[in-house]
Formats: C-alpha cells, structure tokens, sequence
C-alpha cells in the first residue's frame, strides 16, 4: 500500500489523485456505480470482524465524491475492499503539482465501517497540505464522525536513537508546539487489510506551519525531522470498535 511519507527531492515525480481533476470535471457524467469485477476478498480479520468481499471502500468514495459535489468516472480496481486509492478515467496529471486521495475502510464487529478519507496536495519541493475526515459508512449512506484515531503521547513519537541524541532545547520546542494542537502534528500510514494505523510526528500543513509567517517566524524547524520515531513504533490495531496500541 502506499503511504503518505513524502521525500522533497522526489515531489516533483509524483502525480496521482484525482480532486483537482474532478473539479475540472464537474461538467461531465456523474460518478460511476461500482463496476462489475472481481473482487479478491480482504484477509481474514480479527475474530468478531466480518470478512469484506465487495468493495466497500470504492462505494465510499462514490459517496463522499457524492458529498463533495465531484463528478467524473472512476476506475474502480481489484483488492478495493477496504483501501482505495482514487483514480479518474483518462485521468490527466498537473506537472509539478500532486493530489492524493485514498480511502480507507475498517470494519465495525456489528455493522457499517469506520472510514477515512485522506486527502493531501503539494507543490514541488514543500511537503504536503493533509486533511483526514472521518465518516461512519453502511449501506452508501455516509455520515461525518469525529476523529477516534489515537495521539500518541508526545515521548513516544521521538526517536529514541542512541546514535543520534536529541538536543533538550529543541525537545522542549518541539514539545511546547505539539502540546498546544497535538493533532495538528500527527500524520497517520493506514493499513486497512491488516486492520492497523501507524501514527507519526509530521506537521499537517506545509503552509501554516512550515513555512515562515509575516514576521520571519518558524512553528516547525527542520531540526524537528530528524528527531522524530519511525511510525511503526505507533501502531494501532483496530478491534472493531476502537484502536488499540499494538503489543
């Protein structure tokens, strides 16, 4: 599965997604019923969880597209029962601009799935606007929930590398701006077949936080990278209800 960790220097390679080119396609026919393929059923989940055979995170989408007021067609690919990444047919791509919406499905043990859609653009050479919402979705009928994705507590998303230690002032800064909007400094790797979530430290917007204001002012330093744990040292498994860290 692709995930959403980004390298700069590789940005400008990048050109996938499809909400800029469905905005450019609000004149054209309205999104596509799922169509008719084969599906390859999602691994057998945890005990309690429903095995997933159509494609439910490809119906998600066609809702939230729905939501959003997108129309266009839309490939709807094998293995797209719980994760889906979006795609137009006859998708075009902007040169040195890349937009990325995936979605992704974990089912609930009772009914419906608990389903995110991930939605991140950047330019060439910065690092990404993320926007993460959050849907209940059972039977094409979508409704908005909140977050119940986990933050880890602050210590457990900086690296503990002996090779390289961490400076206690830039700890303390860091520290001090994640404490004031902690999810604003949580991006997350989802692994819907596996029914897991991986949680790291990466500023969500490159804008507001990344680049410098008016004053000259930095929220987020480039010292701020290195200093942060891999995301598989948060990782959370979905037991149908709720997340929980994994052992």
């Amino acid at each position: 599965m692709k995930t959403l960790l980004f390298v700069l220097s590789a940005m400008a390679l990048v050109s996938f997604g499809c909400r800029s080119n469905t905005n450019a396609q609000n004149d054209s026919q309205p999104a596509l019923e799922a169509v008719e393929q084969v599906q390859e059923p999602a691994p057998e989940p945890a005990a309690d969880l429903p095995r997933i055979v159509k494609p439910a995170a490809y119906q998600a989408w066609l809702a939230i597209a729905k939501s959003l007021g997108l129309k266009g067609e839309y490939v709807c690919p094998e293995n797209s029962a719980l994760s889906y990444t979006v795609e137009l047919v006859d998708e075009e791509g902007a040169e040195g601009y890349m937009i990325d919406d995936q979605v992704f499905c974990y089912p609930y043990k009772e009914e419906g799935f608990f389903t995110v859609h991930s939605h991140v653009e950047a330019a060439e050479g910065q690092g990404g606007e993320f926007e993460y919402t959050f849907y209940f979705f059972d039977d094409d009928v979508l409704n908005k929930i909140e977050s119940p994705l986990p933050v880890p507590d602050f210590a457990d998303l900086l690296s503990d590398s002996k090779d390289a230690p961490l400076q206690e002032d830039m700890v303390e800064k860091l520290k001090n701006l994640f404490n004031s909007r902690p999810r604003d400094f949580v991006a997350y790797e989802f692994y819907p077949e596996e029914f897991k979530v991986k949680a790291y430290l990466h500023p969500l917007s490159w804008s507001r936080d990344v680049e410098p204001d008016e004053k000259g002012h930095y929220n987020w330093l480039e010292q701020f990278y290195e200093m942060r744990a891999e995301p598989d040292k948060n990782t959370y498994k979905w037991d149908g209800e709720k997340f929980m860290k994994a052992e």
